[in-house]
């Protein structure tokens, strides 16, 4: 999704969209990410490979209100 991602990218929120899964690698090219809210969607699993590696800069992740 966010291959082109520019470097001042800091936070992604996905909320309420009913999102039931994500691509691999998803959010991996955001490599200043710091906030990535997907809270109240369907996810019935997240995995690590979404997100960059390693994702040093990452400080929340919020997934309230999924299936998980």
């Amino acid at each position: 999704w966010f291959k082109d991602a520019p470097p001042s990218l800091h936070s992604v929120w996905l909320s309420n969209n009913n999102i039931t899964m994500l691509l691999i690698r998803a959010f991996a090219y955001i490599v200043n990410l710091y906030f990535l809210g997907l809270i109240v969607n369907s996810f019935r699993s997240v995995s690590r490979n979404l997100l960059p590696y390693p994702a040093k800069k990452l400080l929340r992740l919020e997934l309230d209100d999924n299936k998980l």
